[in-house]
This record gives structure tokens, C-alpha cells and sequence, in this order.
């Protein structure tokens, strides 16, 4: 009877933490869509990972003429307050695909759930402002 009690509170035990770990696995994504004087489009995309990483993207088609321009980034993140604080392993983190450096770069998270980034090794993205979406 004790044995029986053990394995069914241990499986228990296990269902309730495999269950707490799925509902945490989240990812916040921040956006923004610019028109570019109704000839082109330029997308930016955050997506924050609960596991501690992050991906970034962005989108540029100026016309019909112009190709398509897809640029990426990937590393970890933590947070101090209202600030994301990003970081890039020179090992892991960039290959043919990931080439923006996201290394040491920071944005601040506003009230209204909207983040601008302070500084970042990648000139066009510092003041960079993303809406939070839902």
C-alpha cells in the first residue's frame, strides 16, 4: 500500500510540474509596420522567449524593382526592471542567416507595454520604437 501511494503522488507530483512548465513556455513579440511613402514596407519583429532567448527580424520591400531584404538576429535576454538587456555568443549566435549583432544592446519597456531600444551595435535599431502585440 505505502509503494502504491509513493508512485501515484510521484506521477502526480510529475503531471502538475510538466503542466506548470508548459503554461510558462511563452514568447512576447513586439512589432512595428512602417509605410514607406505607399511605394514600400519596412517590418520589424521582436520575439522575447520565456526560455531566455530572443529572435529578431526585419522586413524592407521599397518597390517592385527592389528586392526583398531580410535581415536577423538571435541571442539570449535578461531583464532589470523596465529593461531588456540583450547579448549575442559570437559561438552560437550568428551564421549566415543571424548577422545583426544584438550584443550588449538594450531597450526600455514602457507602461503601455511598448519597448524603445537605448543603444545597440546596430546603428538603424538604436531609438527603434516596437509595439507590444497581442
Amino acid at each position: 500500500m505505502y509503494f502504491k501511494m509513493k508512485y501515484l503522488l510521484t506521477i502526480f507530483l510529475f503531471t502538475v510540474s510538466m503542466a506548470i512548465s508548459a503554461q510558462n513556455n511563452t514568447t512576447i513579440v513586439y512589432a512595428k509596420t512602417y509605410d514607406i511613402n505607399g511605394e514600400g514596407i519596412l517590418k520589424r519583429q521582436l520575439s522575447i522567449h520565456s526560455d531566455g532567448t530572443f529572435h529578431f527580424h526585419s522586413y524592407r520591400r521599397i518597390n517592385d524593382r527592389s528586392p526583398e531584404i531580410n535581415l536577423y538576429g538571435k541571442g539570449a535576454w535578461t531583464s532589470k526592471k523596465d529593461l531588456y538587456i540583450f547579448s549575442a555568443d559570437p559561438n552560437s549566435d550568428f551564421d549566415e542567416k543571424y548577422t545583426l549583432d544584438f550584443d550588449k544592446s538594450r531597450a526600455r519597456v514602457f507602461k503601455d507595454g511598448s519597448i524603445r531600444f537605448l543603444n545597440s551595435a546596430v546603428s538603424w535599431v538604436k531609438g527603434m520604437p516596437l509595439d507590444r502585440m497581442k
